[in-house]
């Protein structure tokens, strides 16, 4: 994110730091927007000096040259200029013989030019890399003082920074987000935008309809109709702006709505309404359907982008790119503009799909404020008006802007006792206040609500966080960790112990451990439970609860190892299992399966197969191995829904506390989970063992003090390649910052190669020092990329 000082103090009056770009920049990386360059132009612009044309005069070899004396304070020197704007009075900046020309970067001579000698040079735009005006030099005003740094006086002389913006940080892709930072953090008083709305003259010829199935897609959509405009050069003002973040201006219509997006951090864009037959439509497109974008390139859509059309045609890929046939031209005379909400999930997927980089796309995956939509198409219709003329229709809407209406408790004492250390009431509700908060006394605490461009604040450790940032990190004192009178047991070594000891008896006895998914579908746990957790966002319909049971996911193990013909299936596995009723804890178990043949036939002895005694006796032995008196412990017949009656038994300890339910799992059961032979299965709850005599409670998971980032990968390998030959390379790798990859999808089809098949993974990024940054999520991406091609000639599915 890239922006100047002049365009920084457009919303902040920096008073309190007198305009110092090191103070600004020490100050934003410790809000956590770290500075990563500053270009001040006036750097190499030394030695550049204000000049006075005391009097010019035809060159007598050269029409179209002029020979200025100049005044530059101590001296009166000769040069020749070929300006056509040159004025008696004039102040110019001048350049002195041996000093670099920063459009060439070469040193300036002496020259003798049509027979006279030019002492130095009179510099345009161009030539200074100001801009790429070259039609005449620079005119300073009457202020500049003759002799002195030309850089004093020259208004498109401005530092330009630029920050890394972590991806939680969307309300600073906008200068004004990055103002009110600093604002609150006490460099300057943030200012209020001067909206002066734009009445519309006449109702808008043309309507917005969002269809039903686009409107979880498009939150809500503002256009406004205005004919009659000018689309001429912007001022230059307006292009200074945008030239110094590196973008290139085109026409004024344009240049406003980039202007405006990273002014704002809001997207818009501009229709030649002209080109519209009808009236738009946010949809869903179809396969086949094509656009030209503004990059122009043609995109071929699938069934799955959100799109904005007309009767006739798809005019703009929403909240990505527009289209090149419907953009506004130099010549466009009428023009409809937008201004709309689209979600970030969904604009987020299409742009990786068709590979779009965008400045809206940029936005809009990470969340734009829903209130800047309906306060973005005022301004631009104001600037529009003011820059190009022309006449308003009133402002057309479809949709509703989504109102979250978030508010958080938060206490003093807690936030005290977060950070170690006190931090009054008054600063509290001071650094909230000038982030945009709002707060309400509640009993002895606040109560604050949320404003719209913060999506990231969801709870009281991020308005904490929030405090402690404005605050100063630095701040927090440094205290040494109170020294323990004795080191106590760790419970959660106690419990790797517990499986470890489990996982050898069991491999001993002929059993394979299986790692499977904590989700399973609806289709198969509804047999072991009624009260199942259904996920909000489920990576597919197949695993779209959490697993009540691990019975589910080992009866599907055996019978594809069944399927591929083998007779013996003896698996286990040991993880979580989760319960409705207590949605805050989940239970740990070891699950074991039996099935097929157990003797093979032989000369000795005929063919038998696994019953629920032979599980019995697994269980015995790995109850013996915890210290269990076997002969002691109570043995249930409770019947249990899934087991065959008769064939099952639960055994407790003398605390009343579950240890293991088995037997033959039902017939029914089966049949519906279409296993066409007889399975035995166990649940050993291990959270009721340990390795000692004395038992110990768990302790809570300790999270990681930076968020984790997710990353989909889709890969193409050859159909031989197992899904184990694609991730177990990503597991060893040299990348510490993975801390887990799951598949979530594994198929073929007639797109892909009938040798090859195409993975998908998730790679789960949890960073160890500080916030991951886009450009190092990149990078490890493109690491993750590599090394799936080398261990297994894997290719980024397309």
């Amino acid at each position: 994110m890239k922006f100047t000082l002049s365009w920084l103090k457009d919303h902040i009056d920096l008073i309190n730091c007198n305009d110092n770009i090191n103070t600004i920049s020490e100050t934003l990386t410790s809000l956590g927007l770290e500075v990563e360059g500053i270009v001040d132009p006036s750097e190499r612009l030394k030695g550049f000096k204000v000049g006075c044309i005391k009097e010019y005069f035809q060159h007598p070899n050269a029409d179209k040259l002029s020979i200025c004396n100049v005044d530059i304070g101590n001296e009166t020197v000769e040069v020749i200029c070929g300006a056509n704007n040159l004025v008696k009075g004039m102040r110019v900046v001048f350049a002195p013989v041996g000093i670099t020309i920063p459009e060439n970067n070469e040193k300036l001579k002496k020259t003798k030019i049509r027979g006279v000698v030019s002492n130095g040079m009179l510099c345009s735009e161009r030539e200074l890399c100001i801009s790429d005006d070259h039609d005449g030099i620079i005119e300073l005003t009457k202020e500049s003082t003759v002799g002195s740094e030309a850089s004093r006086f020259l208004n498109s002389i401005d530092p330009v920074f630029e920050i890394a913006i972590t991806p939680n940080r969307q309300d600073c892709l906008g200068v004004r987000g990055i103002a009110r930072d600093l604002s609150a953090k006490g460099l300057g008083d943030f200012k209020t935008l001067d909206i002066k709305k734009v009445d519309g003259e006449f109702k808008s010829p043309i309507d917005v309809v969002i269809n039903n199935a686009a409107k979880n897609k498009c939150y809500v959509f503002f256009g406004r109709y205005i004919k009659g405009v000018t689309n001429t050069e912007s001022p230059k003002w307006l292009k200074d702006r945008l030239i110094s973040i590196g973008l290139k201006p085109i026409s004024a219509l344009v240049d406003i709505t980039n202007y405006i997006t990273f002014d704002l951090g809001r997207p818009l864009h501009v229709f030649d309404s002209n080109k519209i037959e009808g009236n738009l439509y946010i949809k869903i497109s179809s396969n086949g359907e094509k656009i030209t974008a503004l990059n122009d390139k043609v995109y071929e859509l699938n069934d799955s982008t959100t799109i904005i059309s007309d009767k006739k045609k798809v005019l703009s890929l929403g909240g990505i790119i527009g289209g090149k046939e419907s953009g506004a031209q130099i010549h466009t005379k009428n023009i409809f503009i937008e201004s709309a909400l689209f979600d970030p999930i969904t604009v987020a997927k299409s742009g990786r799909h068709y590979g779009i980089e965008s400045d809206a796309r940029y936005r809009f995956e990470r969340g734009v404020d829903p209130n800047s939509a309906e306060l973005g198409i005022e301004i631009a219709s104001k600037m529009i008006i003011d820059i190009c003329g022309g006449n308003p229709s009133q402002i057309v809407k479809a949709g509703k802007v989504p109102n979250e209406n978030k508010k958080i408790l938060i206490y003093p004492q807690k936030v005290n006792k977060y950070l170690g250390m006190t931090v009054s009431s008054d600063l509290v509700r001071e650094i909230l206040v000038k982030l945009g908060f709002n707060i309400k006394i509640h009993n002895s605490g606040f109560e604050v609500d949320v404003p719209s461009w913060r999506s990231d604040i969801q709870g009281e450790a991020d308005i904490i966080e929030e405090i402690s940032r404005v605050n100063g990190y630095d701040k927090i004192p440094i205290l040494p960790f109170r020294a323990e009178p004795k080191l106590k047991r760790s419970k959660i070594i106690e419990s790797l112990n517990v499986r470890n000891k489990a996982r050898k008896i069991l491999v001993n006895r002929g059993f394979n451990e299986c790692i499977s998914w904590s989700f399973m579908s609806n289709k198969h746990s509804k047999y072991f439970s009624n009260d199942q957790i259904e996920l909000l966002n489920p990576i597919s319909k197949e695993l779209d609860v959490m697993r009540p049971s691990i019975i589910p996911n080992l009866i599907e193990a055996s019978k594809r190892n069944f399927d591929r013909g083998a007779d013996q299936i003896s698996l286990f596995e040991i993880g979580p299992i989760f319960d409705k009723k207590l949605p805050l804890k989940q239970s740990n178990v070891l699950t074991l399966v039996r099935a097929g043949i157990k003797h093979k036939r032989n000369w000795d002895q005929k063919k038998s197969e696994y019953s629920v005694y032979d599980i019995k006796a697994d269980i015995i032995d790995l109850l013996k191995l915890f210290n269990f008196e076997i002969d002691k412990l109570p043995v249930d017949q409770q019947v249990i829904d899934w087991f065959h009656p008769g064939r099952s038994a639960i055994i407790k300890d003398f605390k009343k506390n579950k240890l293991v339910s088995f037997g033959e799992v039902h017939p029914k059961i089966l049949g519906k989970m279409d296993v066409g032979f007889p399975l035995i299965a166990a649940d050993i709850f291990i959270d009721n063992f340990t390795t000692n005599d004395k038992q110990v409670s768990r302790e809570p998971f300790i999270p990681s003090d930076f968020p984790s980032v997710s990353r989909d990968f889709s890969f193409i390998v050859d159909k031989s390649v197992s899904a184990q030959d694609l991730i177990l390379p990503l597991k060893k790798s040299n990348i510490s910052s993975i801390k887990e990859v799951l598949i979530f999808d594994i198929f073929q089809n007639d797109s892909i190669d009938k040798d090859k098949k195409s993975i998908a993974i998730s790679v789960i990024l949890e960073p160890s020092k500080k916030t991951f940054t886009e450009s190092e999520i990149e990078k490890i991406c493109r690491k993750i990329i590599k090394i799936a091609n080398h261990s297994s000639g894997a290719e980024l599915r397309k």
